[in-house]
């Protein structure tokens, strides 16, 4: 993750899950980016992420744009780089449509996670995440992450 041109804060691993509650309705989705590079997804009691997005696939629609999904983004900061502790952005199905006064735009240029081998276990080292957040000041805040992005063994 960076922060305009000078700020940069490594991500070590991502892991991804969601869940169904109603088949009828859809499905939710979790996506957890820690600095740590962690080889198993840690317990979320013990260790605080540094970025976390969710959101929900609705039964009956067609996801064609990167990331349309997405109902929330949520970065945690270093209070003096004068963005506040937690920068909350919600979304509407990956749009912004506003809702947070730090924010003026969010471009999801790919939020594609691993694929699996014949396994359907092992997963491959071919995930790209590329979301650009505008903010109202001028900096652009980027999520990058390229690698592997396994299930967070939550259910």
């Amino acid at each position: 993750m960076s922060i305009g041109s000078e700020k940069a804060f490594p991500i070590g691993s991502v892991f991804v899950g969601g869940a169904i509650a109603d088949p009828m309705k859809g499905s939710s989705h979790r996506c957890h980016f820690y600095k740590e590079a962690f080889t198993e997804g840690p317990r979320w009691d013990e260790v605080k992420e540094m970025i976390y997005i969710s959101g929900f696939r609705h039964k009956g629609t067609e996801y064609t744009a990167p990331g349309q999904y997405i109902d929330l983004i949520n970065i945690w900061l270093d209070p003096s780089m004068g963005y506040g502790e937690n920068m909350r952005i919600p979304m509407n199905q990956g749009e912004y449509e506003g809702g947070n006064e730090l924010v003026k735009d969010v471009k999801i240029n790919s939020y594609n996670f691993s694929t699996y081998q014949a396994d359907g276990y092992t997963v491959n080292d071919d995930a790209k995440i590329d979301i650009r957040i505008l903010l109202n000041d001028g900096t652009t805040l980027a999520i990058l992450f390229a690698g592997k992005t396994p299930y967070d063994n939550y259910y």
